[in-house]
C-alpha cells in the first residue's frame, strides 16, 4: 500500500500538537509496515534545506521526501477558498491513501483522502483564533469534510461535534485517540535529571507548569488571575511556568504579567525540546491546563503518565480523556481555577489520589501507542479495498 501524508505540520522548528500527533504516526507506521510505501508531501520553494533537515528523522528505505519546489504551502492554504486549486497540479502522483491532519482536504488530491480535525474552537470561541485560520475554517470545512473518505477525530466529544454541526454521514467518522509514549513520559524518570532540568529552564524551586500554544484559546488569562489571586492570599507559592511556543495574541499575556506584578513569579521559558519534556512534566507541583476548547487533550495525557497531578477543564474532550485522572474546574470562572489551584497545592491526600489516578488511566489500551498505529492502518486498509 502506498500512504501519504501533507507533511506541513512537520515542516516546522517549533511543532504543535497536530505535528506531533502526525510525527508518532509516521514513525510508527513506517517502522512497522516495511513493506508499505510512504510518502511525505510538501511545499519547498521556502527554505528548502531547512525543510528537508526537518523531515530527515522520519527517512528510511520504505520513506520519500516529496517537494514541490516552485509553490509556497502558506500562499496555497491562504487561497484556497478564493482560488481552489487542485492539489494534483502540484504533487500528481496518485497515492492509495493521503493523510492531512490538520483540519483541511484541498480539492484535487488523488486517490482516497483521510482528515483528522482536531478542534472546533473556531466554532465556541471564534475570538480566541486567528482572523486568518478563523476564514480559512469558516470557507473550506464543509467541503472539505465532504470530499474526505474518512474523518478522524480523537474524541468522542469531537465526532459528536462534527455531526451535529455538519451532518455528515456518522460512518464517514472515527474516533482514533491519542496516543501516549509511555516508555518517555512516565512516573519514575531520574530525579537528578527531573532537577536539572529546573535549571536548564531558569525555573529554581517548585513550580506550576502549564505546557502548549500561549494563545487565547488555551485560557491562561484567567489562569493567571487565580494565580495572582492565589500569590496575595498564600503568599510563598511556586512559581508558574507557562512552556510553548509563542501563539496568536501572546504579547497580551506577557502585558497581563507585568501589569499585575508578576513578573518575578511568572516565567516564560518558551518552546519545550521534546526530550525535555517528561522531566518538566515530572517535575512540577502540578499541571494546570484550563482550556476553553479541546478536542485531543495530549498534554494532559503526558502529564498524567508522569505522575503529575493534573488541573483542568470541565469542557470539551477534557473530562473523556482524562476520567478520575484529573481535577477538573469551570474555565470560565476564576474562582473555580483558584480553588483548583489551592486543592492540588494544599491538600496532600487529594493531590496523591488524582496523580495515581492519572498513571492508572494513561495505561488504558486507548491511549496505546501500538494499538492506535494499528487503528489508523486497518482504516487506511478499509478505503484501499
Amino acid at each position: 500500500m502506498h500512504i501519504a501524508y501533507d507533511a506541513a505540520p512537520l515542516v516546522k522548528k517549533q511543532k504543535s500538537g497536530v505535528g506531533f500527533a502526525q510525527a508518532d504516526a509516521v514513525l510508527t507506521l513506517s517502522r512497522t509496515k516495511t513493506e508499505d510505501r510512504f510518502s511525505l508531501l510538501y511545499f519547498s520553494l521556502r527554505a528548502p534545506k531547512k525543510k528537508r533537515g526537518y523531515l530527515a528523522s522520519y527517512l528510511r528505505p520504505n520513506v520519500e521526501l516529496v517537494p514541490c519546489p516552485y509553490y509556497t504551502g502558506r500562499f496555497y492554504r491562504a487561497t484556497n477558498g478564493l482560488f481552489p486549486l487542485p492539489f494534483s497540479m502540484f504533487f500528481p502522483r496518485r497515492a492509495d491513501v493521503t493523510h492531512f491532519f490538520d483540519f483541511l482536504i484541498p480539492p484535487g488530491v488523488r486517490g482516497k483522502t483521510v482528515v483528522s480535525v482536531p478542534d472546533t474552537a473556531y466554532l465556541h470561541y471564534p475570538e480566541s483564533v486567528s482572523p486568518l485560520k478563523r476564514l480559512l475554517l469558516k470557507w473550506n470545512m464543509r467541503s472539505s469534510l465532504r470530499r474526505a473518505d474518512r474523518i478522524l477525530t480523537a474524541s468522542e466529544y469531537m465526532r459528536e461535534e462534527l455531526l451535529a454541526y455538519y451532518g455528515i454521514p456518522a460512518e464517514k467518522v472515527r474516533v482514533l485517540y491519542n496516543s501516549v509514549d509511555t516508555a518517555r513520559f512516565k512516573s519514575d524518570l531520574d530525579p537528578a535529571r527531573v532537577l536539572h532540568m529546573r535549571e536548564t529552564y531558569g525555573i529554581g524551586g517548585e513550580y506550576i507548569l502549564y505546557m502548549g500554544a500561549l494563545e487565547p484559546r488555551k485560557n491562561l488569562s484567567r489562569l493567571v488571575d487565580a494565580y495572582a489571586r492565589l500569590c496575595r492570599r498564600h503568599g510563598d507559592v511556586p512559581k508558574l511556568v507557562l512552556a510553548g511556543r509563542r501563539g496568536f495574541r501572546h504579547e497580551h499575556l506577557e502585558r497581563k504579567v507585568a501589569r499585575l506584578g508578576l513578573t518575578d513569579s511568572v516565567i516564560f521559558c518558551g518552546y519545550v525540546a521534546e526530550k525535555d519534556k517528561p522531566y518538566l512534566l515530572a517535575g512540577a507541583r502540578l499541571f494546570a491546563f484550563p482550556s476553553l476548547s479541546e478536542g485531543v487533550g495530549a498534554p494532559v495525557l503526558e502529564a498524567m503518565a508522569c505522575g503529575t497531578p493534573v488541573l483542568t477543564s470541565d469542557r470539551g474532550a477534557l473530562p473523556e480523556i482524562c476520567g478520575d485522572g484529573a481535577l477538573f474546574v469551570d474555565p470560565e470562572e476564576t474562582d473555580s481555577i483558584y480553588e483548583g489551584l489551592v486543592t492540588l497545592l494544599f491538600y496532600e491526600e487529594k493531590r496523591l489520589a488524582i496523580a495515581a489516578n492519572g498513571v492508572e488511566r494513561t495505561k488504558d489500551v486507548r491511549f496505546s501507542r501500538t494499538q492506535n498505529a494499528e487503528e489508523l492502518y486497518r482504516i487506511y486498509q478499509e478505503l484501499k479495498d
